[in-house]
């Protein structure tokens, strides 16, 4: 640093006549002088070592001396500072005529002045600088040291938080939100944010450090406070949703959080806070949640009412189906056998729909439930011949049925399994007019691939995208040729997906189509020897009549009851109730039970309860009970079984299915409970 060592010696001089009064420094020991010098190079290598810009002037406001930091700050080659005035280091606009600027500078060494300012680089860049002042005199000289800093990186960072603070004041206003510290300390209360979204009036020191939780509700403090104890003992964050106290009765919401800062010692000395207005998600959350309980009441609503018109529909149509089997018995002559033909079918068309409608709920409702069996696959389908043929060949049809290269036993659910085949068998046959309907059955792999070929009208791509929509049919016009509701391929879909599998079409009109169902169904072992198709005449072969007492309020029921089994060959009590059920069950002996369920007095579940409890009480053996009833629902099954019942079939009663779920009830190796035979 040139000419720093020189100043320094001079400014120790003046210090040292300052302080002893010497006159002037002739005749000074050597010892003296070297001491002098040895202080005056420890000073300017300090000045030197500084980071700061160290320059000296004299009274003139001339450059005497000058660090290496402030050489480097201005930009100036060593020693080239010495001698120039201090205004060539300050921009134009700041300098003034020197005596001014001398002036400046004694009124700010008197007042210690620092200040920001701008300084003027060498090569003319201007640059924010911190300059501070200080002045020494002695043997009638002056000089005035200035301390300068290079404050542009400060700026910077001022400018940051300044920014930082106001992207962090908008987000709290755009958000909602409340800060707030409590200085336990200073007893100073800091807020930021909106308070007026949560307060009447702001909150102050006194009301926080007296009670933290009057903020909140009256209803939520000890809610709060339980919490903020778990808070402490498990050092988990603290955070709770509740209401703000308020007294116009406005109900506001907010998530609130807090930490407590404690010393060493545990004494608190900050409470750091927030609070989020959450008023229009909690609404929300009420307004979803008030719909949810609507959805599920009209979801109840909804499957009363389909239960309701099911047993209502159902029991009217068990007559007359019912009516039409026993009618198709007797002696008959051509004309009234086609005239009772067209009542089963229409019957049975109308039993087809309600089916439908009932499978299609349950199935949006999330109720249909599969089971998980095994069957053998060539039993399942043993039925599709003698189902299908006659409708085939009344139409001018042939239909094949090729499935050996499916044969062996599967593990899944083979009444819906059947639903889904038995549907696209009978929508080929619908559609078709002329040619054949082919099915043919493989096991591929893991999957069982089962396919329904016709030479019917066809399907246009259009037709296609909407076919398996709920109510669609490829004709939905008021001229369309074929009837149904438009819901098996719907459900057929829906059954296939919920297995994993998948029904998928291939199409052109005119020139018939194919549908394909893949299953993955588990392929258990090869198959046994099938079982007949058809049910059995009568459930057993015995020296005398069965016996069976059938609970039933309905006389139509009765009659349809007394007449289908009489044929068969069986005896039947009729009890009217449920009530008269249990009595006529304790006074007589009876092979088996067929209980209806909604009866007066006493249902059937109760009557079926009553005697599974007398049963025990009276050590009688276990008289199967089969629930004979219209309403059938998967929940409802459920509950007859597990109120004692063996078997459930469904009304329009199939003389076949019930004859058929007797005998199984009646053979003594035959496990008790959980299967359904729908007519």
């Amino acid at each position: 640093m040139v000419g720093v060592h020189d100043a320094a010696w001079g400014w120790l001089r003046m210090k040292t006549i300052e302080a002893e009064g010497w006159p002037d420094l002739e005749g000074v020991t050597p010892r003296r002088v070297a001491a002098g010098h040895e202080a005056a190079d420890l000073l300017a290598s300090i000045l030197n070592g500084t980071p700061e810009a160290v320059l000296i002037a004299d009274e003139t406001l001339h450059i005497v001396a000058a660090s290496d930091g402030a050489e480097r700050l201005f930009g100036y080659a060593a020693g080239e500072l010495i001698g120039a005035g201090v205004e060539q280091l300050l921009p134009q606009r700041l300098r003034q005529d020197r005596t001014a600027l001398g002036s400046a500078f004694r009124s700010a060494v008197r007042r210690r002045a620092r200040r920001e300012t701008f300084g003027l680089r060498r090569d003319g860049t201007e640059f924010p600088i911190e300059a501070s002042l200080s002045r020494g005199a002695g043997a009638g000289r002056a000089y005035y040291t200035v301390m300068l800093r290079d404050i542009a990186e400060r700026r910077r960072a001022q400018a940051r938080l300044k920014a930082s603070e106001q992207r962090l004041k908008i987000a709290v206003r755009t958000a909602r939100l409340h800060v707030f510290e409590v200085d336990y300390q200073t007893r100073t209360l800091f807020k930021a944010g909106a308070e007026d979204t949560f307060f009447e009036t702001p909150l102050t020191f006194d009301e926080l450090a007296l009670d933290p939780f009057c903020v909140l509700h009256e209803a939520d403090q000890e809610r709060a406070r339980k919490a903020w104890l778990r808070h402490r003992a498990s050092g988990r964050p603290f955070r709770i949703e509740s209401r703000v106290r308020r007294a116009d009765g406005r109900a506001v919401w907010a998530v609130i959080t807090a930490e407590l800062v404690e010393d060493a010692a545990g004494r608190p000395l900050r409470l750091i806070g927030a609070l989020r207005d959450v008023t229009a998600r909690v609404d929300a959350r009420s307004q979803l949640q008030r719909a949810a309980e609507a959805a599920q009441a009209a979801s109840v609503a909804k499957s009363t009412f389909l239960a309701t018109m099911s047993h209502e529909i159902r029991t009217p149509l068990n007559g007359v189906l019912g009516m039409v089997q026993a009618m198709g018995r007797d002696e008959l002559s051509p004309p009234q056998r086609a005239r009772l033909s067209i009542i089963r079918e229409s019957g049975e068309a109308l039993l087809s729909i309600l089916n439908d409608v009932l499978d299609l709920s349950k199935i949006e409702a999330g109720k249909l439930d599969l089971e998980e069996i095994e069957f053998d696959f060539l039993d399942l389908l043993s039925g599709a011949g003698a189902a299908f043929t006659p409708l085939a060949n009344a139409k001018g049809l042939s239909l094949a049925i090729d499935v050996a290269g499916a044969e062996g036993i599967y593990r899944g659910d083979p009444t819906r399994l059947r639903q889904i085949v038995y549907n696209l068998l009978s929508n080929a046959v619908k559609f078709t007019h002329q040619g054949q309907v082919r099915l043919t059955a493989e096991r591929t792999g893991a999957w069982l691939r089962i396919v329904v070929e016709d030479t019917g009208i066809g399907i246009t791509p259009e037709q296609q995208e909407t076919l398996f929509r709920p109510f669609s049919q490829a004709d939905a016009s008021t001229t369309r040729r074929f009837g149904g509701a438009g819901l098996g391929l719907t459900i057929c879909r829906e059954l296939a997906a919920r297995m994993g599998g998948e029904v998928s079409v291939e199409s052109r009109p005119g020139a018939g189509s194919t549908f394909v169902l893949l299953a993955p169904l588990a392929y258990a072992g090869p198959s046994i020897a099938s079982r007949a198709a058809d049910g059995p005449e009568a459930p057993m072969e015995a020296d005398r009549p069965l016996r069976v007492l059938a609970a039933e309020d309905n006389l139509t029921n009765q009659l349809v009851l007394r007449t289908l089994l009489a044929q068969a060959g069986v005896e039947v009590v009729v009890a009217e109730n449920g009530r008269s059920a249990v009595d006529a069950w304790t006074q007589a002996p009876f092979d088996l039970v067929l209980m209806d369920i909604c009866m007066p007095e006493m249902d059937g579940v109760q009557a079926t309860r009553e005697i599974r409890r007398l049963e025990r009480e009276r050590g009688r053996g276990r008289i199967p009970v089969i629930a004979l009833t219209a309403n059938a629902l998967d929940h409802q099954v459920r509950e007859y079984l597990a109120a004692g019942m063996d078997r459930c079939v469904t009304k329009p009663i199939e003389v076949a299915l019930l004859l058929s779920a007797m005998e199984q009830v009646l053979e003594p190796e035959e496990p008790m409970g959980g299967k359904v035979a729908a007519g």
